[in-house]
């Protein structure tokens, strides 16, 4: 990898930092992100305009020897961004922009992993008990989030510049890679914030009810809220590890804490209850 980049980008290294799919990089006391792009060009410089339209400051895209975005490395498409800060965020915030959404396809791409997933399942789950448990009661999870996601009145919601994924703790790497991106309901970055920290750290009620009222969440934004809580993309994630890599610690670990989880769903339900939360039985046992 070092020679790929010094060839394309003339980088000379400090130090280097290699995890799954990205390399952060230290040359002469800067900072870069060398990762996997895994959304097409199109949609990144789609994305880009919007960042520039709302002047939202993000990692440099950094062009190759050849001007050309993208470099060819072991097969995959990778992007060099530079990056100001290497220090963690030290608040949770939301990007400043209120975009326009013509149509919203979530559900959709919902039901799509779940039905990837249930056939997947019969394979890797052999030998499994475990798994296969843990797999049906996220399933039930999801199909909560569903019909919860499909009950709610969009013409209410508003849509901002979002992160695709948010881990715990926050870093400038990600947060501000605009290859991680996406327009999508200003819910999703809270909910994505919340669940990663629940699974890395904690996080009590008192932070969420403050986020809810720093950015005046109306009743119908609570909901999807409510519903991308309850969707369970750290699962899938960790899920996807282990039909790839047959790794178990990752979804292990998030099993263990199913019942954390589950108790955190209900504390959420009965604290926001005056925002006309839909109607979910198991959680109101």
């Amino acid at each position: 990898m070092k020679n790929t980049i010094h060839f394309y980008y003339n980088l000379n290294f400090d130090d280097i930092y290699e995890y799954d799919n990205y390399s952060i990089i230290v040359s002469n006391g800067y900072i870069y992100a060398f990762k996997v792009l895994n959304i097409s060009v199109e949609s990144l410089l789609d994305i880009m305009d919007v960042l520039q339209a709302n002047n939202i400051k993000i990692n440099k895209i950094i062009l190759n020897k050849d001007n050309n975005i993208v470099t060819e490395y072991n097969g995959k498409n990778y992007i060099l961004t530079f990056v100001e800060k290497k220090d963690d965020v030290e608040k949770f915030y939301l990007l400043p922009s209120i975009v326009n959404k013509n149509e919203d396809i979530i559900t959709k791409l919902w039901e799509k992993k779940i039905e990837f997933y249930t056939n997947q399942i019969h394979e890797v789950g052999l030998g499994n008990g475990w798994l296969v448990n843990s797999f049906n009661y996220y399933i039930g999870m999801a199909e909560n989030a569903i019909s919860i996601y499909n009950r709610t009145n969009k013409g209410s919601i508003r849509y901002i510049i979002s992160h695709r994924r948010l881990n715990f703790p926050l870093s400038f790497p990600v947060f501000l890679d605009p290859t991680n991106m996406i327009i999508d309901v200003i819910s999703r970055d809270i909910s994505e914030y919340i669940k990663g920290k629940l699974f890395n750290d904690k996080i009590d009620i008192d932070e969420v009810r403050n986020i809810v009222n720093e950015y005046r969440l109306n009743n119908e934004e609570m909901n999807i809220l409510l519903a991308r809580l309850m969707y369970p993309s750290y699962y899938f994630d960790a899920l996807d590890k282990f039909i790839e890599k047959k790794e178990q610690r990752e979804v292990k670990s998030i099993v263990s804490k199913m019942d954390d989880y589950k108790n955190f769903i209900k504390a959420f339900y009965e604290e926001f209850k005056d925002f006309q939360l839909y109607v979910v039985d198991w959680i109101k046992k």
